[in-house]
């Protein structure tokens, strides 16, 4: 399922720039007026400047718009407009110049302290109180201030780092790492410091740390460590780190996580392991013989599922949406960071069972595709529960739901039926892409889009018509709209598609190409037709747009880019 804002704010973002060059803070002693006037001057001021900006405002109802990790990271310009004190600033702090200002200031304590250790007793009390103090921050600021820049860069090549280490599947390595750090000066800055880049990965709202949730490790005790290391630091540290990393190692390897911050032993119970979803294998072979070994003369892989497809298509016309569903608890990491790669967010209710493959083999000679869908997890009465719950949960008036794929083994036939009534009686707008009965359960409330194949259209209706019969195929389109439907697409490949609204029909060609990917086409039609028609509320554009996606996926080895679906625009004729 895919979660999509039906507001202006949907509009394409292609062109814009991901982080705002401006970010500002505005807060004042009442929360009320001059915080809210504060940002209203900012943000014309930038817009006479052409600069993009974001303002938090911590008011009287609280903080707003906050800023995220990455927005302090790109920012050009940070303004703070206050007068009172502000809360998170904490934020803008960095890693590396956090643990050297405290050596730093440290250090220079000690030696103005022993340097000074002879002044008059009549001044000790000046000395302590005053002097070391101020020269203390005077001088810890300034050296601060001269190496700042290239700490700033060491801070950002750190996180960079560990990110790119969930990328390339090396969490195991970023456990490794934060696990030494934990342990290294036995509950020193360089631990905490460890410590809260794991539990900041615990809010599933903290979007910049999303990429290593998977490397997180707060399983750990170390400050009783101390008393043994006081006695012999040579033996007792690096065994503490050695033993921190390779937990760090195995609890990142092997995908577990910690839902509290912090127990020990007592904690063990909320343990768990990661999730992912579906894996499509294409592989192509010369000439297919059934019985007999074939030879891959190509083989590729795509990560997905409808539902995920569909978000990767509305992405890519740049349209920002959330992949929301289940996903089984096996090769987690593989699709958080395929998700994160491309900038989708995902909320999914993780259930026992294996990552479910689907395998379709090409014979080149021919043309032909043959496809195996293997069994995937079953789901169990808790997990409808749960799965209702994130739904209603996560879902307003300002969103578009977009249901993908059949029902999974285990769940009941009157699961998508139970969500788009929920969507019904919250006035929440819905599309559904799904087989026969299923999709004729939820048609009594008035699904904005649904979208069967000619084939599901045949064996909704018991019947055998083709695209060259495009009246009868019309006649069958409406009669799915008069049980509810508000549009519905008929896609049929090569033949081209049929949008059937309430007041009119049209039919659209198919684009030439070469056909690499049959995988995810109807999938992106849906995605093209919703972000379109969100946009526009005009169908027929809805429709070009829908068939020029459909056809950038087939002519692509996965989900198609924006300038593929640009480029087929043109062939694409739609007639009325």
């Amino acid at each position: 399922m895919t979660k999509i804002k039906q507001t202006k704010e949907t509009e394409s973002k292609v062109s814009e720039v991901k982080f705002p060059e401006v970010i500002a803070i505005t807060a004042c002693p009442t929360g009320i007026a001059h915080t809210y006037m504060a940002r209203d001057k900012i943000l014309e001021a930038a817009k006479e400047l052409n600069m993009t900006c974001k303002v938090e405002t911590q008011g009287r109802s609280g903080n707003e718009n906050v800023l995220t990790e990455e927005d302090i990271g790109h920012a050009k310009v940070i303004i703070f407009a206050a007068d009172k004190s502000l809360v998170g600033l904490e934020r803008f702090n960095g890693f590396f110049g956090a643990i050297i200002g405290a050596y730093l200031a440290a250090f220079v304590v000690y030696g103005l302290t022993k340097g000074l250790k002879k002044t008059p007793r009549s001044l000790q009390g000046v000395r302590d109180i005053v002097f070391v103090p101020v020269v203390t921050a005077l001088a810890a600021g300034v050296i601060m201030f001269a190496i700042n820049i290239p700490l700033g860069f060491l801070n950002y090549g750190l996180g960079l780092g560990l990110k790119s280490m969930a990328q390339y599947n090396l969490s195991a390595l970023a456990g490794l790492i934060i696990g030494a750090m934990i342990a290294i000066d036995l509950g020193g800055p360089i631990n905490k410091a460890a410590y809260v880049f794991g539990t900041a990965t615990i809010d599933a709202s903290n979007t910049a740390f999303n990429s290593i949730r998977s490397s997180n490790n707060a399983c750990f005790i170390t400050e009783g460590a101390i008393p043994y290391a006081a006695e012999d630091p040579k033996r007792v540290i690096p065994s503490a780190v050695a033993g921190s990393a390779v937990t760090g190692a195995i609890i990142s390897g092997f995908g577990v996580t910690l839902s509290a911050p912090h127990g020990g032993i007592f904690v063990f119970p909320l343990l768990g392991i990661q999730d992912n979803g579906t894996i499509d294998q294409m592989i192509s072979v010369s000439s297919f013989n059934l019985g007999a070994t074939n030879k891959a003369k190509e083989q590729y892989q795509i990560l997905g599922g409808k539902g995920i497809n569909v978000s990767i298509m509305l992405q890519n016309l740049g349209y920002e949406n959330i992949a929301l569903g289940f996903m089984a608890q096996t090769d987690s990491l593989l699709f958080q960071n395929y998700l994160q790669a491309k900038n989708i967010k995902s909320d999914f209710y993780q259930v026992t069972g294996q990552t479910r493959l689907n395998l379709k083999i090409r014979d080149l000679s021919n043309n032909q595709e043959t496809e195996l869908n293997c069994l995937g997890f079953s789901l169990t009465n808790t997990d409808e529960v749960a799965i209702l719950s994130l739904l209603k949960k996560k879902l307003t008036k300002d969103d578009i739901l977009i249901i993908s794929g059949s029902i999974a083994p285990g769940a009941t036939k009157s699961l998508y039926q139970e969500i788009a009534q929920y969507c019904f009686e919250n006035q929440i707008t819905f599309a559904i892409d799904t087989s026969k009965q299923s999709l004729l359960a939820t048609l009594k409330y008035q699904p904005l889009l649904v979208k069967p194949n000619l084939a599901e259209l045949n064996e909704i209706f018991s019947t055998n018509v083709t695209f060259v019969n495009i009246k009868e195929v019309t006649r069958l389109a409406k009669k799915l709209q008069n049980l509810g439907a508000q549009n519905v697409l008929i896609s049929n490949g090569k033949y081209g598609s049929l949008l059937v609204t309430k007041s009119d029909s049209y039919l659209a060609n198919t684009a030439s190409g070469t056909l690499l990917n049959s995988v995810g086409a109807g999938d992106s039609m849906v995605a093209g037709f919703i972000g379109t028609f969100i946009k526009t509320k005009d169908a027929k554009q809805s429709l070009l747009v829908a068939a020029a996606s459909g056809a950038a996926t087939a002519f692509s080895q996965g989900i198609g880019e924006l300038s593929l679906v640009e480029k087929l625009k043109e062939q694409i004729k739609i007639i009325d």
